[in-house]
């Protein structure tokens, strides 16, 4: 029998009873009343009287204590359970947003208030009033969380299990588009000279800068060109630029490139990125002025020892460029959204260098491994080809084959041979050794080939098939109409009647 207990410094009571696997157990009851607690308590003991007796199983014994425990609690533990698999910091923080977004809008406490028809209810509500098919389905992910519950052993079986998504192509809300070369270069001015520029301006008047704070703003000008050099010319995410560090970029290797750590990469698989020649020696100009920045004065003869700053940062880079990105796009002169309403931003990047690296020709295995996609049709998603580029890629193909002057002249002087339209084979008894392949009642002629349209001369018969059934007709009165069946060679035509029967 299980008893009751009040902890020194509590109001509540405590039940202490062994559950169905004869563990002693204590748990709050939560109640300030001993009587409210010894119902409490007659209901624990009644539970492990019904998995004893085999009533209920245990594993439903044990989803049935879970559905007491607060939901926010669950969605606490599944962000835990995502940081254990090394999922990103940003993935779990916007999967919890999105799960507490949903619990609060079905107004759902417990594991038991989970009810799919009132999550599509409340979905539909949202879509009707503006939501993106994309939005929609990234708020679908309480099916996530049932999922991880059922793995779990705190739910017995999903509750949202078949809810549809919506199709994000039909509801495309935004579309990005690529820069070309000639806007690139554009920005890449407007960046690097727009900090001084605006600094200067104070109100509207020119302002008297100091040498260091002029250094300063140059400096921050020439990075942030460069952070748009290295996102247009390697693909990498912007979230991931920010990762990498000066020992991760390798200038003295074979080959160029920026090794991309497991942890700091969207897909978590890690990676080498490689450079191109012009971008390396870029970068390697602007690694040396920020080791020397790092230690001293830009310009100043002192060498920091090797290895020191390697797990300094590359760039000095705020979490979002969505702001400073528009404002240099304005400077450049450059729309941020064209007439067929597509748009620019820090990610269109990414896209303009697999646009980029589809036009030079590639073929699309190159490119899946370059933007280290999982499947070519993501890889595809990023690829914005024009017209011009695919009738570039028509102008490519072979020239259409030219008839020779010997192969005219062969056409020209070669004999006319023409097969009668209606080819016809008068019906022969077996007993006379031969049979048609087809008979025609109006037209009792045997096949006969005309050349040059002469008086045709020369007949063909064709063999019996033996079926043992006495040398019957199996062909009889079937009509073949193809003259193509019925083209010999000219040849064949100085054949005599006799030879053929043979």
């Amino acid at each position: 029998m299980g008893t009751l207990r009040r902890k020194a410094g509590r109001e509540v009571w405590t039940a202490i009873y062994r559950d169905g696997d004869g563990i002693k157990r204590e748990v709050s009851t939560g109640c300030k009343s001993k009587d409210a607690a010894k119902q409490v308590l007659a209901d624990l003991e009644r539970d492990k009287e019904r998995i004893v007796s085999g009533v209920v199983s245990r594993q439903e014994a044990r989803t049935a204590e879970w559905s007491a425990v607060p939901l926010s609690e669950h969605i606490e533990a599944h962000a835990q359970h995502m940081k254990g698999l090394g999922r990103a910091a940003c993935t779990i923080c916007d999967q919890r947003r999105l799960m507490k977004a949903v619990a609060d809008g079905c107004d759902w406490k417990r594991l038991t208030d989970l009810n799919r028809p009132y999550l599509e209810r409340w979905l539909s509500a949202r879509v009707s009033e503006g939501m993106g098919a994309r939005t929609r389905n990234a708020h679908a992910a309480a099916v996530m969380l049932g999922n991880w519950l059922v793995k779990a052993g705190r739910l017995a079986v999903n509750p949202f299990s078949g809810l549809p998504m919506m199709n994000v192509k039909a509801d495309v809300r935004r579309e990005r588009r690529v820069l070309s070369i000639e806007e690139f270069g554009t920005l890449l001015e407007a960046a690097e000279r727009r900090p001084l520029i605006e600094a200067s301006k104070n109100r509207g008047s020119e302002t008297q800068l100091k040498p260091p704070t002029v250094d300063k703003l140059l400096w921050l000008g020439r990075t942030r060109a460069m952070v748009y050099r290295v996102l247009m010319f390697t693909g990498l995410r912007y979230g991931e630029l920010r990762s990498i560090t000066l020992g991760q970029v390798r200038l003295s290797e074979p080959i160029p490139h920026i090794s991309l750590r497991a942890a700091d990469e969207k897909a978590r698989r890690g990676a080498k990125v490689p450079l191109p020649e012009g971008l390396a020696g870029l970068l390697g100009q602007y690694v040396s002025e920020r080791r020397q920045r790092l230690v001293g004065r830009s310009g100043a003869s002192v060498t920091p020892f090797p290895g020191t700053l390697d797990n300094a940062s590359l760039f000095d880079l705020p979490s979002g460029m969505t702001r400073v990105f528009d404002l240099d796009l304005k400077a450049a002169g450059i729309a941020k959204t064209d007439p067929q309403g597509r748009t620019l931003d820090i990610h269109a990047l990414r896209h303009s260098f697999c646009t980029m690296v589809a036009q030079s020709g590639v073929n699309m295995q190159t490119a899946q491994r370059l933007m280290r996609h999982a499947t070519p049709a993501m890889t595809a998603r990023y690829t914005h080809l024009t017209l011009s580029d695919l009738g570039g890629a028509l102008a490519a193909l072979p020239q259409l084959p030219e008839l020779s002057q010997r192969a005219i002249a062969a056409v020209e002087t070669a004999p006319n041979l023409r097969p009668t339209l209606r080819p016809t084979i008068p019906r022969i008894p077996g007993s006379q050794g031969a049979i048609p392949c087809t008979s025609d009642i109006q037209d009792k002629g045997t096949i006969q080939m005309a050349k040059n349209d002469e008086t045709p001369n020369v007949s063909w018969g064709f063999r019996p098939f033996e079926n043992g059934s006495g040398g019957r007709d199996r062909t009889a009165d079937r009509r073949i109409m193809i003259p193509l069946l019925y083209q010999l060679s000219y040849a064949a035509m100085a054949l005599n009647d006799t030879t053929m029967h043979t």
